[in-house]
Formats: C-alpha cells, structure tokens, sequence
C-alpha cells in the first residue's frame, strides 16, 4: 500500500493530528427587506484527509395548526385541523454521494438524517383512533413542506476537494424565500469509513429590515392598528395594479358584470 492509501489511516489512529473540521457561512445574516426573494449561501470548510461531509440546515421546532387527512372508503378527505408539533420550521440535507453509501441505516436514523426519522419526531394532537389517518397527515405535511423548499433531503450539492493534508468541502445553495425569519443551525457531520467521527455547527440568522420588519412589530405590539394599515396596503396595492393596467395598455381592465 502507498502512502496515499496509508495517510487517512494514520491521520485516523492518531499518527498525525487530524486538522480541524471547519464550516463557515456565507453570509451568516440574511436581511428579509421589502424586496426579499431568498438568498445565495456558501456554506464552506475542511475535514480529515479521506473523509466526507454531510450538511444539514435546521430551524427551531415549532407548532402550528394543520389539515388532517382521514379514509373513507377508498378517498382521503379533509377531517378537521390537528396540532402538529415537533418538526422543525426547516431541514434541508445536502451530501456528496448518497447518504445511504456513506452510512448505515442506524446511524442516518441516530442522526435523523432521513425523511422516515424526521417525521417520526412529529407530533399530532388529538391523535386519530385509526393510526392510517396520522400516517397520511405526517405525509401531507412533508409533501407541502418539500413543495415550499423549506425541506429538502439531497442526494448531492456538496463538492468535496482535496486541500493538501486535509479535505475541503464546499456548498452553493439558494436559501428557500419562504423560511421564516429566527436563527438556523448548519451541522457538518465528519464521514469516515461509514461512521459520523466528528460534528461541528455554526449559525445562520433570517432577519426582516425595513418595511417588513416594520409590519412585523406592528403585528405583534399593535394589532388592531395592523389591521387597518393591512387594509390600507391592499387597497392601494389594488389602485397600484389598476393604475399600472390603465397605462400600460390604455384602457381600464375589464370587469365581467
């Protein structure tokens, strides 16, 4: 065996100090303003010589009040709402190769790395006397959550390159418009020989400026007088498009009576 072949193995037993296993984010504050449309991240970094990396970007877990789905006969109708707890507000994964070819299934399921292991942390409160009608709503709910791009399980993204006596990775992504604002955590989980060695973890913030942020304190300080201002803003959004019909195409728009 070469030495190119030997080197991850002594990096591994301790023959050379492994090198620190890094991630930074790029940029690691997202300003949500009037004009927001998601964002471009670069989340970036070194590993031990040999390895690989598998990223993940989570919110906080949250509640929120969701459709339950319930079986008659053979058609799936809309049962009233339940509450759904325990699921992040976001999960995206990104990997160089297949998770599944870089660990076992016990360790992506330890380190809730699939889909089947994420919603298993889901809560549904009244839960259903018939477990097929939680199933759906679990499915339901991952189904629109992958829909809006805030979660995301890949397969790829991750491009792992060799920077002398250790590994670099690098990750290009566009950041969902629709994640709310509040502080994510990027982890980079360190894969040798099937296994996760090491973790590390860094932050990445959302936050609303301008007017946005304006209307969001609004809304929680003063709601009746977000009501009215709500009113207001979609009245003149609607004079707005009016106006806009009217020159573009020199008439007004038509209106079926």
């Amino acid at each position: 065996m070469n030495l190119t072949h030997l080197l991850p193995v002594l990096l591994l037993a301790g023959g050379t100090p492994r090198p620190p296993l890094t991630c930074t984010v790029s940029p690691r504050v997202i300003e949500a303003g009037a004009f927001y449309n998601g964002a471009s991240v670069r989340i970036q970094g070194t590993a031990a010589y040999g390895s690989k990396v598998i990223v993940t970007i989570a919110g906080r877990d949250g509640a929120e009040r969701f459709g339950r789905k319930a079986q008659i006969g053979p058609i799936w109708l809309n049962a009233g709402k339940v509450r759904i707890s325990g699921a992040p507000s976001l999960f995206l994964r990104f990997s160089p190769a297949p998770v599944t070819s870089l660990l076992s299934q016990d360790a992506i399921v330890r380190q809730r790395l699939d889909e089947k292991s994420l919603m298993a942390r889901i809560r549904i409160e009244p839960p259903s006397a018939d477990y097929r009608d939680d199933v759906a709503t679990r499915n339901s709910y991952l189904a629109l959550r992958k829909g809006e791009g805030t979660y995301s399980f890949g397969n790829r993204g991750i491009v792992m390159g060799d920077a002398g006596q250790c590994a670099s990775y690098a990750l290009d992504l566009r950041w969902p418009k629709l994640a709310p604002p509040m502080i994510y955590e990027v982890r980079v989980y360190e894969v040798v020989q099937g296994a996760v060695a090491r973790e590390t973890s860094a932050d990445l913030s959302v936050v609303r400026t301008g007017f946005p942020a304006w209307l969001a304190g609004m809304a929680a300080n003063r709601a009746s007088l977000y009501g009215v201002v709500s009113v207001l803003i979609g009245a003149l959004a609607g004079f707005g498009i009016d106006r806009l019909t009217t020159l573009l195409f020199r008439r007004k728009r038509f209106i079926p009576h």
